[in-house]
């Protein structure tokens, strides 16, 4: 369906006659077709099915006669219903638009995501000069443990810096590695290739600022960093609380930094969604999949199988409803003995059923005694002469897509106010101050994170999180969101 400015089909044969008769390429077509139907449905889209299937059949619950017909839709990470005459409507503005040749005018009744992916996939996919060079200079690392999406976040954030005309630095092994002088600077094609790759390009560690500050200051000063982008989990944030803690001792350190949240188990404040997050879910899922194959082919089996994510529980509740799992026990959600006893009177019922299988998740610190070792003696002997039980344990098989998708969008919110000439993220006297980037949703300043968690239960943090609360004045006074 692809058309140019005056309307004219843009075929494939069409481009690889270009391309041949250009540039001189062996090149050859391929039609995807209905390959792009079929596959298994990856765990976004079974969460989302199941989500706004519960949606449908509550709005058919609650509608009367006289109730509008609408469409059960996605939008900022819930269900919503709209009405269907109005949707119509909408589609049919975007053909009578691309008709009429107003193509800036369809790309925004695509809605705000399509136009947001379409702004970031044309300022990433080809270099384009800046118009003058930026005296501003900013630096890149990872912080704590990898996460999928980091890389592509990387490449973002270098590929934006560069168009904008900024100096743009990476620092290899975090922190440590910025005390350590690990520092250099890149350019467009350095970063080439590093979309689809898992783990951290940089390398990542956990030490924190606190250890060697007057080394990263001393490295801060001789390269000129004037901007910190920090990709990573808690310890990307207490990181950055620690510098920002340090400006009174060091005005090297009154510089702008930004955080991306990245962690496989989304368990940090200020975003919906943590690069490597989808990742992990995914594979977590993959894996329970062939659990379940494997439970049906011998039958009357239970499988265990414990996931990470600390003390949160993300990634057993978001991989259950995925797998559609019999019981996934968490950390915010406490259960008793008698909870344990009841599933495993459940799985006694449904082993005389036609589906003779059980799947328990278990997040690993969801209790501190009903261990996964636990469970399995408890499940094994309970279920004695009616099932067997095996344990299953993913840990770091968890390390898709929609990561990638995420590590591109998210620098693009950072390096748009990581300019000397926004004096919005200035204080009086010149002083910046730390900001967190929300995914899709802008920037947020960090000392308005939740980093105490007063608002949330105590049980759905570590505890080592709560010492995160901001102890200056300069680290807790109210900043302006960016």
């Amino acid at each position: 369906g692809a058309i140019d400015r005056s309307g004219k089909p843009i075929s494939s044969n069409y481009v690889k006659d270009l391309v041949v008769q250009r540039l001189g390429f062996d090149t050859r077509v391929t039609v995807l077709g209905h390959v792009q139907r079929g596959g298994t449905p990856s765990a976004f889209d079974r969460v989302l099915s199941s989500k706004m299937g519960m949606e449908a059949v509550m709005a058919l619950l609650e509608a009367t006669p006289d109730t509008p017909a609408c469409v059960v839709s996605h939008s900022g990470n819930q269900s919503v219903r709209l009405p269907l005459m109005e949707c119509v409507q909408v589609t049919k503005d975007v053909q009578k638009a691309m008709d009429e040749k107003r193509f800036d005018e369809a790309i925004q009744l695509r809605g705000r995501s399509f136009e947001n992916n379409w702004n970031i996939y044309k300022l990433l996919a080809h270099q384009k000069p800046a118009q003058e060079k930026s005296p501003f200079s900013m630096a890149i690392l990872n912080v704590g443990a990898p996460a999928a999406g980091m890389n592509a976040a990387v490449r973002s954030a270098v590929r934006i810096g560069i168009c904008q005309g900024h100096t743009i630095y990476v620092v290899n092994d975090g922190f440590e590695g910025l005390a350590k002088g690990q520092v250099r600077e890149v350019g467009w094609h350095d970063v080439a290739g590093w979309l689809g790759r898992g783990g951290s390009m940089l390398g990542t560690k956990r030490t924190l600022p606190k250890t060697c500050m007057e080394k990263i200051v001393e490295n801060v000063r001789k390269f000129n960093i004037q901007g910190l982008l920090v990709i990573g989990g808690f310890e990307a944030y207490e990181g950055v609380l620690q510098l920002v803690e340090a400006r009174g001792q060091y005005e090297e350190l009154c510089i702008v930094m930004c955080v991306i949240p990245a962690t496989i188990s989304n368990n940090v404040p200020g975003t919906d969604f943590s690069l490597g997050s989808d990742t992990a879910v995914n594979a977590a899922m993959e894996s329970c999949d062939r659990i379940k194959q494997s439970a049906s082919g011998t039958k009357r089996r239970v499988f265990i199988v414990e996931t990470m994510g600390g003390y949160c529980g993300y990634l057993s509740t978001v991989t259950g409803i995925a797998v559609g799992a019999d019981a996934a026990y968490v950390y915010e959600d406490p259960f008793t003995i008698h909870d344990l006893k009841a599933n495993v009177e459940h799985l006694t019922d449904k082993m005389k059923t036609d589906i003779q299988r059980g799947l328990v998740l278990r997040n690993e610190k969801c209790h501190e005694h009903y261990t996964t070792e636990f469970l399995y003696n408890l499940y094994s002997s309970e279920g004695k002469g009616i099932f067997d039980c095996r344990i299953n344990v993913l840990g770091h098989l968890q390390q898709v897509q929609r990561d990638r998708v995420q590590g591109g969008k998210g620098p693009a919110g950072p390096e748009s106010w990581a300019r000397p000439d926004i004096p919005i993220s200035l204080f009086p006297g010149g002083k910046t101050w730390p900001v967190l980037e929300l995914g899709g949703k802008g920037a947020l300043p960090l000392s308005h994170v939740p980093l105490h968690f007063g608002g949330a239960p105590a049980h759905s943090f570590p505890p080592s999180a709560m010492a995160l609360t901001p102890a200056s004045p300069a680290a807790s006074q109210s900043l302006r969101v960016v």
